[in-house]
């Protein structure tokens, strides 16, 4: 899949959780909008990084294609030509799976 047009500003990344399957608990189908969203995610974009106080740009720990662990309610959600993505900053990454 081609990645959107979409640069993310600061300490920003864009990512993408893996689609997830029908949830059904005994027997009732849960609403898209009740399910929980899964805290694995692959990062798709990064901005240019944090500032620090003397005005470098300090770069991520992790780049595009990573496998990371998202905190379960960080970040925004948005929708890039017809898909839907998170934009997060880095503080709320809880780790990369290696």
């Amino acid at each position: 899949m081609k990645a959107p047009l979409f640069r993310p500003l600061g300490d920003h990344l864009l990512i993408r959780h893996p689609a997830a399957a029908e949830q059904v608990r005994g027997g009732v189908l849960i609403p898209e909008s009740a399910r929980e969203q899964p805290q694995e995610a692959t990062v798709v974009a990064l901005g240019p990084g944090r500032r620090n106080k003397q005005g470098v740009i300090a770069g991520f720990v992790v780049a595009v294609g990573d496998t990371v662990f998202v905190a379960a309610y960080g970040g925004a959600e948005v929708v890039l030509q017809g898909q839907k993505y998170r934009v997060v900053r880095e503080d709320d990454l809880l780790g990369v799976l290696a």
